[in-house]
């Protein structure tokens, strides 16, 4: 796992988020986090220094910016306003990081080590796939914000360079908050996913195994009791005295033999959902950490990228019914490309959060299916007892994503938040 998010790491030590270090015991290969003050003591001093800078620089642009805008109130909440979420939303992971994700990380290495053992056996080959992957998505979402930034200072001039690059800098730590999220929920889905699989091939297998055991015994048996009744029927008194004895003692071994059988079989079923329901236990606790480190990330994330969407769609709108000749010292068609650009760059990012909690939520939900599949297939009393058991753990522990618990992050948000900006749109441009 160390080395699935190495790049990650990185990219997330360079803006501040994340001072800690991981740390491999050679003893037995377990990974785990040094989140002492020493320790990280260069990584704490920078996240500090980034946080301070950035607060002064924030909070002076946010009031020259509310100054500018007053006199308009569409103005001051489409422009002013959504500066002020992308420096918060840049900011407070910083503060995190130094507070709450440090303890978070300490946990969750550990959980995620722990399923690891259990549940993955060629690690090496799938952490070098991620780390790939994480790079390359890394990589082009870093390109995308420093480009688009980049136009963003060339085409407003007036802006300046050096609030430009703040700015450019607080959404590029937002970014890369954004995408630690999105990699820690597609981890557990990946768990959830790797879970059901096994469930399927093991259970299901055992299950099938067990019943065919049970059908076969109970032939076995009952064909030397019909050889039992056809010596009585067929046979001299004497040959049948003989012969019972001897059949009735074989019946006798062979009954007790299915029943040692199927108790053997029962038991090792029995052992193997136990196993999994602590797996998913583990699994639970990972997706309620995840909530209790990104849950306010989560919120002020949905929240600034709601209005900077509306943002540059009621400003690409603007640009495009207002008369070229009243924009003064501007090109309008290179105004419109650039909030297009910019608006479908914000689009991806608010798609990927909740795209990835929908896909957790989909792992979970087939998990749910698999044990009623298997209480149908199960008519064993002790076996349906213990997957019901695991059912009502499902049932009660929901794995689901929340914004602080404001509300659930999965797709249908996008449907809600999609209305919120239709509504604003047009109230902007009416205003």
């Amino acid at each position: 796992m160390q080395e699935a998010l190495r790049p990650l790491r990185f990219v997330a030590k360079i803006v501040g988020i994340a001072p800690y270090t991981f740390i491999m015991n050679t003893e037995n290969g377990e990974v785990t986090v040094n989140i002492s003050w020493k320790y990280n003591r260069r990584s704490v001093v920078w996240s500090l220094l980034l946080l301070t800078v950035g607060t002064a620089s924030a909070l002076y642009k946010i009031t020259q910016n509310s100054i500018k805008h007053l006199e308009s109130v569409t103005r001051l909440v489409s422009t002013s306003l959504v500066i002020a979420c992308v420096y918060v939303s840049g900011l407070v992971p910083i503060f995190l990081g130094l507070t709450t994700y440090r303890k978070g990380m300490l946990k969750l290495v550990k959980i995620l080590s722990t399923l690891d053992k259990c549940l993955i056996r060629h690690s090496d080959n799938m952490n070098k796939e991620h780390e790939a992957k994480i790079l390359t998505f890394l990589m082009c979402f870093i390109v995308l914000i420093i480009a688009m930034h980049g136009l963003i200072i060339f085409s407003w001039k007036n802006y300046g360079i050096l609030s430009g690059l703040i700015l450019c800098f607080a959404d590029l730590t937002w970014l890369i908050n954004d995408i630690s999220i999105v990699i820690t929920v597609m981890l557990l889905k990946e768990r959830l996913s790797i879970m059901n699989k096994n469930i399927e091939t093991i259970l299901i297998a055992e299950l099938y195994r067990y019943n065919v055991a049970n059908k076969s015994n109970s032939r076995v048996a009952r064909s030397r009791m019909h050889r039992l009744l056809t010596a009585s029927r067929l046979g001299h008194v004497s040959e049948f005295v003989e012969q019972r004895s001897i059949l009735h003692h074989d019946v006798q071994n062979s009954v007790l033999t299915v029943k040692a059988v199927s108790s053997c079989h029962q038991q090792k079923i029995i052992a193997i959902i136990a196993t999994y329901r602590k797996i998913y236990q583990r699994l639970y606790d990972v997706c309620c950490l995840i909530n209790s480190m990104h849950g306010l990330s989560l919120l002020l994330s949905t929240i600034s990228h709601t209005l900077r969407f509306i943002s540059e769609v009621y400003h690409a709108i603007y640009f495009l019914i207002i008369p070229y000749s009243s924009i003064s010292g501007r090109d309008s068609k290179t105004e419109i490309m650039l909030l297009i650009i910019c608006s479908l760059i914000t689009s991806i990012r608010m798609i990927s959060i909740p795209f990835a909690c929908h896909k957790t939520c989909e792992e979970y939900q087939k998990c749910i299916d698999i044990i009623q599949e298997l209480l149908l297939r199960s008519d064993q009393k002790d076996i349906t007892s213990n997957l019901k058991l695991f059912s009502s753990q499902l049932e009660n522990n929901r794995i689901e994503f929340t914004a602080y618990g404001f509300f659930v992050v999965n797709l249908s948000l996008l449907t809600t938040l999609m209305g919120v900006t239709v509504t604003y749109v047009i109230l902007f441009i009416q205003s």
